[in-house]
């Protein structure tokens, strides 16, 4: 998956990631044991639709892109990963995302209303 990213330039290259892609910033939508539903319209989360989660056909530059569909259990140690984004990069095309791969958690300092 990140060298997709770097190949297609949805990421930066120079970063610690897999063909050095940058880090992705991500929620963690679905945890171990979590059922995620993934179809062409949505993606549920225990039933729950995530917002903006329809997949598409075509990524910004016309390239098309490939979803994953299917109705499953995240293993232990597994996780779903969203962006708040329409046409964000995430686990609707890549899958669920082992722990190890996952570099740290980001907490917002200050929350403006």
């Amino acid at each position: 998956m990140a060298c997709i990213a770097v190949e297609r330039r949805y990421t930066e290259r120079g970063g610690p990631c897999a063909c050095r892609s940058e880090v992705l910033l991500k929620y963690v939508a679905g945890a171990p044991g979590d059922r995620v539903t993934v179809g062409r319209t949505s993606v549920r989360i225990n039933g729950i639709p995530l917002p903006s989660s329809a997949q598409r056909d075509h990524d910004s530059s016309g390239r098309p892109v490939m979803g994953l569909t299917g109705d499953f259990v995240l293993a232990p140690h597994h996780f779903w990963l969203a962006g708040l984004e329409a046409r964000s990069w995430d686990s609707r095309y890549f899958g669920p995302v082992p722990q190890s791969l996952i570099r740290g958690v980001v907490r917002p300092l200050w929350i403006l209303r």
